[in-house]
């Protein structure tokens, strides 16, 4: 046993090692070759067995390599790149001119946070749509948005297997660099897909059925979601029937965010992924009906397996569902053949399975989620219920039966949450304990929406009224599974925001929680490996690492992040108080405030927000605010000019008022003095009318001035604020970095305006290949002549200016540095 989980452990380290750097496929085989040549002469023993389990390592690192190179760059991907592009306004903006895509949609087609439908499709050929241009063969994934009410109609026809023909605007879709970040590499991979790309209208897409079996499995399941959508339960019908979805089929498409981001935090979000538990209901329920009408085990086991793998194949492929899928596939093959497998042997096989599958798998955090909670339970599940129950043994009693079964799932429910909790950490950058409790109401609550939500889907066509029945079942128990997790709003210390624990943290953990498991006959081993998995455990809650990223004393920092076509900077002051101005765009899938800003606040060392402030109330500025405000309790909120109509606004204004955060109002003049800077408003003034709507001309325009540094963030101000500004005397010859309003719009940074600052460094915060070609050429030449060093975070990443108040460096995500030294007023 110790044999496989170490070859186990090598095998994911040698595909997580080939995944992660740069290491040549051949390279990597040809380390195999030489290891597996080594060990043939050996004779056996620990020494040619050490030469074998490296020989596969470096083996499944060959595999890996050759899968990451082939995701990174396959054919469509480099037909793109050296594609020739005529010159338009497409091209101007990033986008390719159209091109016709033929190929097989990947999923099924499911509406975007903008209400546009999402495709992803396997192409297999290119044609460009230029006179004499041919098809081109071009294998790769695109992800393809299409507009317009039309596609709105026919969406649910867009299924899994059908063949596409469509004509589409493509580009290369960003990947930011931040502090706090996945690595970029990383991001590509996981992302899965190379390309992205617009449709313009659903009349330029053709989808025509795929093989039979292909459209038997999209009819069950478009069946499923009409059948769920019918539901009864009031005004909460749409999330009972969003959860009867995800969990009989995997389609999570229908949460809404709230009801995800609670399900998260209180730690039963697992239920509503389909997973072990909801493959292992299945298993039991198919294995029972076939007990009755098959008298052969093995036959029954048989049966059981082809319906895993049919149930499998039917609801898709997603990661959990492949996991899943495969550990019951080698368990119940193993018991078609007369074998037993140790339960610890069983999950080796399953990983060494999965990775050799999909070796992207290494870098998903759901697979570590699922497979830490498997081995958890494995390993430590029968010492904590012999722990909990002492006195159960042969005796019957059918009370202590029923103590047995609850102490099962508590110790199921403990075992899995200690090995989650650095991944969960690592992952959600939250700890939770509520999940020890809400998981004895979580787990039966999803048995009974899984089983209610069979007959309904079963009786709809056949026995409406006892479907209705059955839906009302599925309510009771979806509000049972939802509003249990409110527990959290109840008590919200039982889930607290950490930053995410360092690699050698979690080794740390993991090594010594082995050694409590593992260790037999030597109690002192054991005490000691005990008290460092609960010191690294007190290490992992408190984050006291932060003090490491902080600036140094006496230095303030600030950091210009890449969100895209929107905007988000992080000042932390020499004093140590940090203020937070935009937190770029969010919506239903992506936040980011939650998803940019949050990591990069504690890869900078930040542990508490002082002020977040929005220079106006568009969605690229304010949509990721509220994120913000709640994960790091943010102490104010400023505004510039209200609108007090505008739903971006109000949303926020609830969450503030919820959580009793100050509301302030910025007006020109406003100064504060903090840690020896200056924070200076020199905009908005007091207005004379009420805004219906927001404007960009009322942003806040704030200046930080310390020592030799002085910062000018703009919003989206136009040329018209502009010339309100004013810059004294007093801070000629300071080294000034402006942040470039509007992305670099038109509208914005005049000729004058540039002329008047001067500045020694300007950033651009801006999308990768955005729609309304930002920046535009007009404003990089004026800074260009100005002399001003320009950056731009769709092609730098974020950047990070400091300062000690004499000497200025910059540096951006992509390495590059800079320092300045202050200049003497002329």
């Amino acid at each position: 046993m110790p044999t496989l989980l170490l070859l186990t452990a090598a095998i994911v380290a040698g595909t997580a090692a080939a995944l992660r750097a740069p290491v040549p496929a051949t390279l990597a085989l040809s380390l195999a070759v030489a290891l597996a040549a080594l060990a043939v002469p050996l004779p056996a023993g620990r020494g040619r067995q050490g030469f074998i389990v490296s020989a596969l390592a470096a083996l499944a690192a060959a595999h890996a390599a050759d899968v990451r190179d082939r995701t990174l760059a396959p054919p469509l991907g480099i037909w793109f790149a050296q594609r020739p592009e005529p010159a338009s306004g497409n091209a101007a903006r990033g986008a390719s001119e159209p091109l016709r895509l033929r190929g097989v949609l990947r999923e099924d087609a499911s509406v975007g946070d903008s209400g546009a439908v999402r495709l992803v499709v396997v192409v297999a050929a290119v044609q460009p749509l230029t006179p004499g241009a041919g098809w081109q063969p071009a294998p790769g994934v695109v992800r393809l948005f299409v507009q317009g009410e039309a596609a709105l109609a026919v969406y649910d026809t867009w299924t899994r297997g059908r063949t596409v023909d469509v004509t589409a605007s493509l580009r290369w879709p960003p990947v930011p660099r931040n502090p706090g970040g996945p690595h970029p590499i990383v991001a590509r991979l996981v992302r899965g897909y190379v390309l992205a790309g617009t449709v313009k209208s659903a009349a330029l897409v053709t989808v025509t059925p795929g093989p039979w079996w292909q459209e038997r499995a999209a009819a069950l399941r478009r069946h499923v979601r009409r059948s769920t959508a019918a539901v009864p339960g009031g005004d909460d019908r749409r999330v009972t029937a969003a959860v009867v979805t995800a969990i009989l089929i995997g389609d999570r498409a229908g949460l809404d965010r709230a009801t995800t981001d609670r399900l998260i935090a209180a730690g039963t979000y697992h239920v509503v992924a389909i997973s072990g538990g909801n493959i292992a209901l299945v298993t039991l329920a198919v294995a029972a009906l076939l007990r009755r009408l098959l008298r052969s085990p093995r036959l029954v086991s048989a049966g059981a397996l082809l319906a895993v793998v049919m149930y499998g194949w039917t609801i898709g492929g997603e990661p959990s569902v492949t996991r899943a899928v495969t550990a019951a596939v080698v368990w119940l093959a193993a018991d078609v053949l007369g074998l037993r497998v140790a339960p610890v042997r069983l999950f080796a096989l399953v990983v060494i399975a999965v990775v050799a599958w999909d070796p992207l798998m290494v870098i998903a955090p759901g697979a570590w989620l699922s497979f830490d909670a498997t081995l958890g339970i494995i390993l430590c599940v029968g010492r904590l219920v012999e722990w909990m129950v002492p006195a159960v043994g042969s005796s019957p009693g059918r009370w202590r039966r029923r103590l047995r079964v609850v102490a099962t799932l508590g110790a199921a429910t403990l075992a899995a949450e200690l090995m989650l909790l650095p991944v969960s950490a690592w992952t959600f950058s939250r700890v939770s304990v509520a999940g020890l409790p809400l998981n004895f109401i979580a787990i039966p609550a999803m048995a009974a929406v899984q089983a209610a939500g069979v007959l309904v889907v079963v009786c709809t066509p056949l026995v409406p009224a006892l479907a209705h029945a059955a839906g009302a079942v599925a309510h009771l128990a979806t509000i049972l599974l939802v509003d249990s997790s409110r527990l959290v709003d109840w008590i919200p210390s039982l889930a607290w925001r950490v930053p995410p624990p360092s690699p050698i943290v979690m080794a740390g953990y993991y090594v010594a929680v082995g050694i409590v498991i593992v260790t037999r006959g030597r109690a002192w081993w054991r005490r000691a490996a005990g008290l460092v998995a609960a010191g690294l455990l007190v290490v992992m809650a408190t984050g006291p690492g932060l003090l490491l990223a902080r600036p140094a004393a006496g230095t303030l920092r600030a950091t210009i992040l890449d969100a895209g076509q929107g905007d988000a900077i992080v000042v932390q002051f020499p004093d140590g108080h940090v203020l937070v101005v935009d937190a770029g765009p969010a919506g239903e899938t992506f936040d980011t405030g939650e998803r940019i800003v949050t990591p990069a606040l504690w890869a900078l060392g930040a542990r508490v927000v002082d002020w977040v402030a929005f220079t106006h109330a568009d969605l690229d500025h304010i949509g990721g605010v509220a994120a913000v405000v709640r994960e790091f309790a943010a102490r104010e909120v400023w505004e510039g000019v209200p609108v007090i109509a505008d739903d971006n606004r109000r949303a926020l204004y609830d969450v503030a008022q919820a959580r009793r955060v100050p509301w302030r109002q910025l007006r020109a003049g406003d100064r504060l003095e903090i840690g020896g800077a200056e924070l200076a408003v020199l905009h908005p003034p007091e207005p004379d009318w009420e805004r219906p709507r927001v404007r960009n001309d009322d942003s806040i325009v704030l200046r930080v001035r310390y020592g030799a540094l002085e910062l000018l963030l703009t919003g989206d101000i136009s040329e018209a604020v502009e010339r309100t500004l004013s810059f004294d005397d007093t801070s000629r010859g300071a080294i000034r970095v402006l942040k470039v309003a509007h992305h670099g719009s038109r509208t914005s940074t005049s000729a004058a305006f540039v002329e008047r600052f001067r500045p020694w460094a300007a950033i651009i915060g801006v999308g990768r290949n955005n729609t309304f070609g930002h920046p535009v050429p007009d404003v990089l030449d004026r800074l260009a002549a100005a002399g001003a060093t320009t950056l731009r975070t769709d092609r730098d990443g974020a950047v990070k200016i400091e300062s000690d108040g004499e000497t200025v460096w910059m540096r951006t995500w992509r390495g590059r540095t800079w320092r300045a030294v202050t200049r003497p007023p002329p």
